[in-house]
């Protein structure tokens, strides 16, 4: 036999995909005088509905029915099909509807085991930091830090100018050092509580990261980036050549 929050779950789920239920859901009290259930049935109902990845809730928010919208990472082209001396990443998503913004901090800060490894140097040594939180139609959408050795910062002040910088082909290629070669790598994790929160990540929301190193012409290891973001709202695509 059904028990009442299963039967409950599954009303909800159908009006979720006939498209009878939209945005916000309706509070715990409607659905217990609606359906003549307690409290805790509607919550049982509720996190079943989460766990699906059907529903989203945030702290001091309202549930609501999880968008289906996607924004699209073209990972084998974003940096490089761009020669405006704007953001790429802005670039690509204003191409798909998209209204960016992004916050920038900048710092000098001892290089993690990853980044040391990433940009040959040692644990512990100084490294040029940009963080930047990107939005996206207002929203939170990605965390992307990137590390650059400390040398290049002290020849070029504009790796820790402060404020979203950008230029034609990335600041890289403004100071004289084109990155030739780029090796990526993606990994999955759940978040920790502090990416959920700069995130505004629903329940049970994995994080993906992204990792890319760049190198010159020459083989040195200039950029390491690591982006976080939402599995709920990013599509991340590759070409590659057969």
């Amino acid at each position: 036999m059904e028990a009442k929050w299963e039967s409950l779950a599954r009303t909800l789920r159908d009006d979720i995909a006939a498209g009878r239920i939209e945005g916000e859901l309706p509070s715990e009290a409607d659905l217990c005088e609606e359906h003549n259930v307690s409290r805790g049935t509607v919550r049982k109902a509720f996190e079943a509905l989460e766990a699906e990845g059907l529903i989203t809730s945030s702290q001091g928010q309202k549930r609501r029915v999880r968008g289906d919208r996607r924004w699209c990472w073209p990972m084998h082209t974003w940096e490089r099909s761009h020669g405006v001396a704007e953001d790429a990443w802005a670039v690509s998503i204003r191409e798909q509807g998209g209204r960016p913004r992004t916050e920038v901090t900048v710092s000098v800060e001892p290089a993690s085991a990853e980044v040391a490894l990433s940009l040959c140097t040692q644990p512990g040594q100084p490294v040029a930091v940009r963080r930047r939180v990107r939005y996206v139609n207002g929203e939170p959408h990605q965390l992307a830090d990137s590390y650059f050795p400390y040398d290049l910062a002290q020849q070029h002040p504009v790796f820790l100018a402060p404020g979203d910088q950008s230029a034609p082909g990335g600041l890289l290629s403004s100071v004289g050092l084109p990155q030739a070669r780029l090796a990526d790598r993606i990994e999955a994790r759940m978040p920790t509580p502090d990416e959920t929160r700069q995130l505004r990540l629903p329940s049970g929301t994995p994080l993906l990261i992204h990792h890319r190193t760049g190198y010159t012409a020459e083989g040195r290891a200039v950029r390491h980036m690591v982006t976080r973001m939402g599995a709920d709202r990013v599509e991340v695509k590759y070409e590659v050549e057969a």
